[in-house]
């Protein structure tokens, strides 16, 4: 390359940069010196008062919104869901206190530990979310949420009279046991 074009090869960024500069004077300046300000004395108008609608004026986009498919109001929103039952306690919170078996009585005496209640349940019955689902000499058989549990009357099975139908386990336990 010639020495002639190298030196204009470095000049053109600086030409350039030049006739932006240029071209930008040549466009802002006769707006800063032609800028037409008001006569001093002019008024100056206060801004207007925005004055709102009232609401109701809206009601059609409520009733019938932009966005939705032929215009239709959106659906109401579903009921919540109840809630949900809180689980039945651990077996642990009862004690088996007695059974009462006869040929036509199925019986057991479950006291919840928190207050000493004492409730008579025969099978079928439900006990706070549990189900009796069997009374005899050695517990009672309860189902649930939780599975299935036996409740039984520490060493009712030697208190228990072997081979008869009738018969009564009144084995309460004390505080000392």
């Amino acid at each position: 390359m010639n020495a002639h074009v190298a030196r204009g090869l470095e000049l053109a960024p600086a030409a350039f940069a030049a006739s932006g500069l240029l071209a930008l004077v040549a466009v802002f300046l006769p707006s800063l010196v032609f800028y037409d300000s008001p006569p001093p004395d002019a008024a100056i108008a206060a801004p207007s008062r925005v004055v709102v609608p009232p609401l109701s004026n809206y009601a059609a986009i409520v009733w019938r919104p932009l966005f939705n498919d032929g215009r239709r109001r959106d659906p109401p929103p579903p009921p919540p869901a109840p809630p949900k039952p809180p689980p039945p306690p651990s077996a642990e919170h009862y004690q088996l206190v007695g059974i009462i078996l006869s040929s036509d009585l199925r019986m057991a005496l479950v006291a919840r530990r928190a207050d000493g209640q004492v409730a008579h349940l025969h099978v079928g019955d439900m006990l706070d979310g549990w189900t009796v689902n069997a009374i005899d000499a050695s517990g009672v058989q309860l189902s649930g949420p939780g599975g299935t549990t036996q409740l039984t009357i520490p060493h009712a099975a030697q208190r228990a009279p072997s081979g008869s139908t009738s018969a009564v386990i009144a084995a309460v336990h004390s505080s000392t046991e």
